[in-house]
């Protein structure tokens, strides 16, 4: 089976190998086993498995066009593969919530989960839904604002510590306190991966980020 129209892939995502399945437009969401798909034993955000990509859909699809890629929020893999990927000729991957193919593969009655299975419900959830690829710097804009959000809760949590007298009570506020201090050092450490994925990001939303969390930081712990 050839394809020569638009398609969409599917990439399985696992931290040693990706299976990859290729929907064409107009296809079917039933016979998914029908899918042209191939299994790639090299770790998804190294070169030679991204490499071999462009070879297998010259087979495939040798007069197709890739119209986009979709892969699971897998955390750093699926941000490393997106990264990888780039440079060979494929469309920005589209990194979905993976609640949304199970929704998907749930309607199908896909209960079992494979290798293949999962990178044939996401071809054709692509196919279907057809997501937008959310870039890097769109990634940096939600920390950014989620964690301009975390700020000013602390901040409000913090001058609720310093009139709270009865000593449950300031355990508890303080216990907010901390709590938002760890979210807050978690949005840091994201958006540090994003910018080290990423060189071509402007250094100035981190600056921005360590300005407005520059005062939290100096201050000490409840």
């Amino acid at each position: 089976m050839t394809v020569d129209g638009e398609f969409t892939l599917g990439v399985d995502l696992a931290q040693g190998s990706f299976q990859v399945a290729l929907a064409p437009q107009g296809s079917r969401p039933d016979p998914w086993r029908d899918l042209p798909n191939t299994y790639i034993a090299h770790p998804p955000d190294h070169a030679r498995g991204v490499e071999q990509l462009p070879g297998w859909l010259a087979v495939m699809a040798p007069r197709g066009r890739c119209a986009r890629v979709v892969a699971e929020s897998t955390g750093k893999l699926s941000q490393r593969f997106a990264t990888a990927l780039r440079g060979h000729g494929l469309p920005e991957v589209c990194i979905v919530n993976p609640h949304r193919p199970k929704a998907l593969a749930h309607s199908l009655g896909l209960l079992e989960k494979t290798d293949r299975i999962d990178a044939a419900v996401l071809a054709l959830y692509g196919l279907v839904h057809q997501p937008a690829p959310r870039t890097a710097h769109q990634a940096l804009q939600e920390l950014n604002r989620l964690g301009q959000a975390y700020v000013e809760e602390l901040t409000a949590w913090r001058n609720r510590l310093t009139e709270t007298i009865d000593p449950l009570a300031h355990r508890i506020v303080g216990g907010a306190v901390r709590q938002l201090r760890t979210k807050i050092k978690r949005i840091e450490q994201q958006l540090d991966q994003q910018l080290m994925a990423d060189p071509v990001l402007s250094a100035q939303a981190r600056a921005r980020w360590s300005r407005s969390t520059g005062s939290v930081r100096s201050r000490p712990r409840p």
